[in-house]
């Protein structure tokens, strides 16, 4: 089994590195990003622009735990960089299920990235000295902490996810950057409300191999 620490460190726009932490979700980390990057992603034309993540921490987690599916919020941060009140600036939040069906093979288990948000460079310029210290890789990230998920549940790596419609074909292209595979239309999702609504073709899984592919990527990043 390859490492499973989360990312430490990011590459910025100027070549150097810059230090990041993952951390369990907070109250204190909610309020933080719906003050100071949520009002930003709103006035985007983006699939998270409507998104409350005291909804989604509150409603849908008490929900998630109902269904056994064990989920957990996550915030990727900059320790090294901080607000005028000395608070961190947090560049994803996500959330997912550490225990679900594995999309190709109901009877396997995996890890479901249900929201990932990242923060847009026009709302944390404010906090930069230049726009070359933004990190890169953000999204990225939030993934990579699906997969680790995936391994310290035992899944091997296995990831599903569905990429919301507004964000088009870019967000296809951007998971499928990640090793990720497109589910076939025809595939049948797992009970519940995805299977009400449909297979509309923008699933995506990570199998075994693909894990350990997107983990040799990032070697630098987490080693």
């Amino acid at each position: 089994m390859p490492p499973v620490a989360f990312l430490h460190q990011l590459p910025t726009k100027r070549g150097t590195l810059v230090p990041i932490s993952v951390q369990p979700i907070t109250a204190a980390l909610i309020d933080w990003w719906h003050t100071h990057i949520q009002p930003t992603i709103a006035r985007l034309d983006r699939a998270d622009a409507e998104w409350d993540w005291y909804m989604i921490d509150g409603l849908w987690g008490i929900t998630a735990r109902g269904l056994g599916q064990d989920p957990q919020g996550y915030a990727i941060t900059l320790p090294s960089l901080r607000d005028p009140a000395g608070d961190p600036l947090i560049v994803a939040l996500l959330y997912l299920a550490r225990r679900y069906p594995y999309l190709p093979n109901r009877r396997l288990r995996a890890c479901y990235l249900w929201y990932l948000s990242t923060a847009p460079s026009s709302a944390l310029a404010p906090y930069l000295s230049s726009g070359d210290d933004l990190p890169k890789l953000i999204g990225t990230a939030g993934v990579d902490v699906g997969v680790c998920e995936a391994y310290h549940a035992g899944w091997q790596g296995r990831l599903g996810l569905h990429a919301d419609p507004r964000g088009g074909a870019e967000l296809i292209e951007f998971y499928q950057r990640c090793a990720m595979t497109r589910l076939p239309q025809t595939s049948r999702l797992p009970r519940g409300r995805r299977r009400l609504a449909g297979n509309d073709g923008r699933y995506l899984y990570l199998d075994e191999a693909g894990a350990l592919s997107f983990r040799k990527r990032l070697t630098a990043f987490h080693d």
